[in-house]
């Protein structure tokens, strides 16, 4: 839609489809804006006000670059989404009408755009078309335009993330074996890695203020040493569960950690059990009893006996909850909550699940993770697992006894919203953009 994220791992299948930057003339510094060393944004919208000049001088030149991106037999509102995406962005991108947004060079080479794919949003019955920046045939970390378009093809916004990797070699002298040993040493052991393929990036380090070339490990399960505080005490705070580990492809060192796990904050609400209210839930027949789950929305609950979902994670999602002999009190919230986060997706963001495709929302109730546990059976978190694709949810201990945090129904959206992020834009859960 018209606001889009900035983050560089915008899932789906990818298509191989490259875009070239045509030849063209450079904007002159007085027509550009001062560029950062690192990423620089762009944003457009075709229905704001403050930009009816540009959007006239726009759609004067549109007839131009539509013909350089279109064969003559087709339209604008005959040819598909991402042939229309590509000639809007040609054109935005040598237009003097938009002097801020330029295809950066770097050092000489091509900065091309390779196509994400393409996604219809019926909440708006717009089409977004998304784009990654390669410079080298290698992608940048972070990069991401968004075309949207209406439902005649025309421009409605565009947003874009664009980089200049500069003063760097664009031939790895570590290899991707040497990455994973690094990260092995840091994560606990190789075996949790024997999944996780290292993709080569250019990568814009903060720290450094420069660019890097670097391998981009993701998703990488931890083991279960508790953070250390630097005084090498354990950390009151519990350590993610997932991380994604950047590799330098010219020192080998780990030049960030960047957290996977959306957890929630270590604090629990103290408020009425919801589940002292009746709900109606749906549920599925199997024999003479019946299981947690809801067919109309794809969501199933599960329960792990108070296991550890980070040392167990191959046991999840759990063991099926049946009636009889009866349901568990914190499986019926998680379940009923999760019911209705599926419809508010489904009935007012038009969304369909949260990967858009009406996949599984599944969530499991009753676990701990012993290292960050200070009461049998306590563990004040729950995350969503971007592994697994999964809700997990922890619990308190109160005077009446467990309550498990699935009862607030606002803990339970956050949380699976977070999967929603994972699906559309991967934002790092680090700063601004994703925590």
């Amino acid at each position: 839609m018209a606001g889009a994220s900035t983050d560089a791992h915008a899932h789906g299948a990818e298509v191989s489809t490259i875009m070239p930057i045509a030849k063209r003339t450079r904007k002159t510094p007085s027509q550009a804006s001062k560029e950062s060393a690192g990423l620089n944004a762009f944003s457009m919208h075709m229905f704001d006000e403050s930009s009816s000049r540009t959007k006239a001088k726009l759609r004067g030149e549109q007839a131009e670059y539509m013909g350089l991106a279109l064969p003559a037999t087709l339209s604008t509102t005959s040819a598909d989404a991402e042939t229309i995406a590509r000639g809007y962005l040609q054109q935005a991108l040598d237009s003097a009408s938009l002097p801020s947004f330029t295809a950066p060079a770097s050092d000489g080479g091509a900065t091309e755009f390779k196509s994400l794919g393409t996604e219809t949003i019926p909440l708006t019955g717009t089409t977004t078309v998304k784009f990654r920046q390669t410079v080298n045939k290698i992608p940048l970390y972070g990069s991401l335009i968004t075309v949207e378009l209406d439902e005649h093809n025309s421009l409605v916004s565009l947003n874009s993330v664009l980089g200049q990797p500069t003063g760097v070699n664009p031939v790895a002298t570590v290899s991707p074996a040497d990455a994973v040993k690094t990260v092995a040493e840091r994560a606990g052991g190789k075996k949790q890695l024997s999944d996780i393929v290292p993709r080569m990036h250019f990568y814009f380090d903060p720290k450094g203020s420069k660019w890097r070339l670097v391998y981009i490990l993701e998703n990488v399960p931890l083991g279960t040493a508790p953070a250390k505080k630097p005084g090498g005490r354990s950390a009151d705070l519990e350590r993610p569960h997932f991380m994604d580990y950047v590799v330098d492809a010219h020192s080998g060192k780990v030049v960030a950690e960047l957290p996977r796990t959306p957890s929630m904050a270590s604090t629990v609400q103290q408020a009425a059990d919801g589940l002292g209210v009746v709900r109606k839930i749906r549920v599925e027949k199997t024999g003479n009893g019946a299981v947690l789950k809801d067919s109309a929305v794809n969501v199933a609950t599960y329960d792990f006996d108070f296991r550890d979902p980070t040392t167990q994670q191959s046991s999840l999602p759990g063991k099926a909850i049946k009636n009889p002999p009866k349901w568990s009190p914190a499986a019926v919230s998680a379940h009923a909550n999760a019911v209705s986060v599926a419809e508010f997706m489904r009935d007012v963001l038009r969304r369909n699940n949260i990967d858009n495709k009406g996949g599984p929302m599944i969530s499991t109730v009753n676990c701990v993770v012993a290292t960050a546990s200070h009461k049998p059976k306590e563990w004040l978190n729950a995350f969503w697992s971007p592994g697994l694709h999964q809700m997990v949810y922890g619990q308190a201990v109160t005077a009446t006894g467990l309550r498990s945090l699935s009862i607030n129904v606002d803990v339970v959206a956050h949380e699976m919203f977070h999967g929603v992020t994972d699906s559309t834009s991967r934002l790092e859960y680090a700063l601004q953009p994703g925590a």
